[in-house]
């Protein structure tokens, strides 16, 4: 059989194979992307994989730095207005603090009490958006990979990884649901609760509420810490293992295919090596596509986090010479606490880029 006729049924069998694969649940996903994010990555989910498979890839990677910048920008004017207002607050307290006189305590700490809450008010409708988007992305994430492992599983069971989808699929089914269920359950409403403790302690001179902030996020860092280093443990000890015995399974049955099957045993073998390596390129195109709108999904909701957590550490130092360090030490506390959502998102991310680079990298058994 000649090279050309070897393309050609290699590229009949990918797009038999293609069609065969339903996909329509990540186009929906793919469609409930925003416009620049559709115009950057594709606006079909099908669309990106044709790309990776016909090595017309090239605009996703040309495209991502202007995409970038106009995140960025896009970011940084949005939030300014706010942050302005928060300065200009700031100055208008420093400046009737400065005309009311010293012995009416208790007028001073009603105005202290009322612009801070204005500020609060300010900070925490900018904190709440943040955290619905994360949640959003985590059940954005959570649906991919609802829909993309188990197309990866089949694909991979079908090109001889039995092994290796055996052992994949439960540790899977806890990223896809205990994981994410933890992260958007437990890890959310933990960060809620250190920036209420943040606000609370800021509120008053009297209230001290700083070690209960401390707690969370340190209660915060050890469950990531210990969800993440099990994870990421048990998934690359038991993949290697298991890509091991597949691959030793496949060129055992294609030895034996080769060697036992009189007179058409080494044609029965090329046969399989061009279904195969029809099976692998669309798996890792699928793999790859899945990755590009992971990127699609997180990138943007951590850029804006990232502006939001320079932005108040910008504010603070701004008001620190300005006003009372309450302030600028409130808005320094909540851009720490702002990583935890960083943090959330990176860390589910990565359990979930590393499972499709293993189940991509491992079961290239051919």
């Amino acid at each position: 059989m000649s090279a050309s006729s070897d393309e050609e049924e290699l590229a009949r069998n990918v797009e038999t194979q293609l069609g065969d694969l339903d996909l329509s649940s990540l186009d929906k996903i793919v469609q409930g992307l925003g416009d620049s994010e559709k115009e950057t990555f594709g606006s079909s989910f099908v669309g990106i994989v044709k790309k990776f498979l016909n090595s017309e890839d090239a605009s996703l990677y040309s495209n991502f730095l202007p995409y970038s910048i106009n995140v960025i920008f896009g970011d940084v004017l949005e939030y300014i207005p706010y942050f302005a207002l928060i300065i200009v607050f700031c100055i208008s307290f420093s400046l009737i603090g400065g005309m009311s006189s010293d012995k009416n305590k208790s007028l001073n700490n009603l105005i202290h009490i009322i612009f801070f809450s204005a500020i609060a008010v300010i900070v925490l409708k900018i904190i709440l958006s943040l955290m619905n988007s994360t949640s959003n992305v985590i059940y954005s994430l959570q649906s991919q990979m609802e829909v993309v492992f188990p197309v990866l599983l089949t694909i991979t069971t079908a090109i001889g990884g039995n092994v290796t989808a055996s052992t994949f699929q439960p540790m899977l089914a806890v990223l896809t649901t205990g994981i994410a269920f933890v992260f958007r359950n437990i890890l959310l409403p933990i960060f809620v609760f250190s920036v209420i403790f943040g606000v609370v302690g800021n509120v008053s001179k009297n209230v001290k509420l700083d070690k209960f902030s401390k707690f969370f996020s340190s209660l915060f860092g050890w469950i990531v810490g210990i969800i993440f280093t099990i994870f990421v443990s048990f998934l690359t000890i038991s993949g290697l293992t298991a890509s091991s015995a597949d691959s030793i399974s496949f060129r055992t049955a294609k030895f034996a295919i080769k060697s036992y099957v009189p007179l058409l045993g080494s044609y029965l073998a090329d046969g399989i090596n061009v279904i195969l390596a029809s099976s692998v390129l669309v798996k890792n195109a699928v793999g790859v596509s899945a990755l590009i709108l992971l990127m699609a999904t997180v990138f943007a909701p951590i850029i804006k986090i990232i502006v939001v957590i320079l932005l108040l550490k910008l504010t603070s130092a701004i008001l620190e010479p300005l006003c009372d360090k309450e302030v600028p030490d409130f808005l320094f506390s909540l851009s720490k606490s702002l990583n935890m959502l960083i943090v959330t998102l990176v860390a589910i991310s990565v359990m979930y880029l590393i499972s499709l680079s293993m189940l991509m990298c491992l079961t290239n058994i051919i």
